[in-house]
């Protein structure tokens, strides 16, 4: 997914310390295509990292019309790798690797960019159904920030259920089953779905967000509600969840060690950094997606001291 931000602000991301919080933060939301409404819950000022995880949105749902539809032009990114989790619905990757991948419910499409790589997302959600997902990035680490692009797609992976509830592990280790994606700093990421209660198991040195995504639930005795990300602090060893025909997302991981920048769509170290990638997009770069019916997103123009690259 791209951050279609008209005038998308530099965010410096500090390294992140193990704290003992518990906190509810409030997303916000925008219209990403006619229609398409996204919800950010990372990076915002309150809370910019969970573990590695630098990003989070909410996508949808949306209702699929022939004038409401999901349609991402090619963009770029560079330093992070892009998690796609769908709900509902059905999306086309392409990318400048070649690769040319449907992603369905329950499946996972795990993108590495390092040095840099362009995507689009197409919708192939038929009319008349809805298009319901959430997108994540995770930051490299800086041994790992100007890897080789790579793609990885996944359509079994490993399940662990409590009753009625049933946690999809899509990132890290639970309950004795590891994740087969591959990333590169200690992480946990995971769809909890059904009804009833479960006691999920926490690493004490992670931190965590929990977003409810559809349905009802409860953390530790409390309500939750769609509109907010919950954050578990370092420390934690575990958490109680109720859930009424409830979809929530689970991330953690350790506090993330290294002081990054973000702007668009980019992770670097430097605003030199995030500058030059944009020159390199806009002279073509990347590579291209012949495939693509359309013309690739032209990158926002630069502000303030970005624009001289401090």
């Amino acid at each position: 997914m791209s951050d279609l931000s008209q005038h998308p602000e530099l965010q410096p991301c500090p390294a992140g310390a193990a704290r003992p919080e518990r906190e509810a933060y409030p997303m916000k939301g925008r219209e990403l295509n006619p229609g398409l409404m996204v919800a950010r819950a990372l990076p915002q000022r309150q809370r910019r990292l969970i573990g590695a995880w630098c990003f989070l949105d909410r996508m949808g749902p949306l209702d699929v019309t022939e004038d409401h539809r999901l349609n991402v032009a090619p963009h770029p990114h560079i330093g992070l790798q892009t998690v796609t989790w769908l709900i509902s619905g059905a999306i086309r990757h392409r990318d400048t690797l070649g690769i040319n991948q449907v992603i369905e419910p329950g499946q996972l499409n795990l993108m590495t960019a390092g040095n840099g790589i362009a995507h689009s997302e197409e919708g192939l959600t038929p009319i008349g159904q809805q298009l319901f997902g959430v997108q994540f990035w995770v930051a490299l680490p800086k041994e790992q920030a100007n890897c080789a692009p790579a793609f990885e797609h996944f359509t079994d992976l490993p399940r662990y259920t409590e009753g009625k509830v049933t946690l999809t592990l899509f990132a890290g280790d639970y309950a004795s089953q590891s994740a087969p994606a591959k990333y590169f700093t200690p992480l946990f990421g995971a769809e909890l779905k059904g009804s009833g209660e479960f006691e999920q198991v926490l690493e004490p040195g992670f931190e965590y967000g929990l977003l409810l995504v559809k349905g009802e639930a409860r953390l530790d005795g409390q309500a939750m509600s769609t509109d907010q990300l919950y954050y578990l602090g370092t420390g934690h060893h575990q958490t109680r969840l109720e859930l009424t025909d409830a979809v929530i997302i689970c991330l953690g991981g350790k506090p993330f060690g290294e002081d990054i920048v973000m702007w668009w769509n980019f992770v670097g170290r430097s605003t030199q950094e995030i500058a030059d990638a944009r020159a390199r997009w806009q002279a073509g770069g990347f590579g291209d997606i012949p495939q693509y019916p359309g013309s690739p997103t032209p990158a926002p123009e630069l502000q303030g001291n970005l624009k001289a690259g401090h």
